[in-house]
């Protein structure tokens, strides 16, 4: 299975956009593009839901898209909020 990433609800808070989504990984897998919809993320914060005892993933940013790079099978659920 691939990394999987999923738009799950959206809303605005002032005068920032908020999306929430999932991601998920294969069992050999160790992160992916969050695409969030976004066209500039100010801030991106995750949480792992697997059972599996991740470190902090590794983020990189690059306009509304987040590469992240996590424990191979680690799924996560995640918030973004920007423009």
């Amino acid at each position: 299975m691939a990394f999987v990433n999923a738009i799950t609800s959206s809303t605005v808070q002032g005068n920032k956009r908020v999306v929430y989504g999932t991601a998920t990984n294969g069992s050999t897998d160790s992160g992916g593009d969050v695409v969030t919809g976004l066209d500039k993320i100010d801030h991106i914060s995750f949480e792992c839901t697997s059972h599996l005892n991740t470190a902090k993933p590794k983020v990189t940013i690059s306009g509304g898209t987040a590469t992240i790079v996590t424990s191979n099978g680690a799924d996560f659920i995640w918030k973004a909020e920007g423009v």
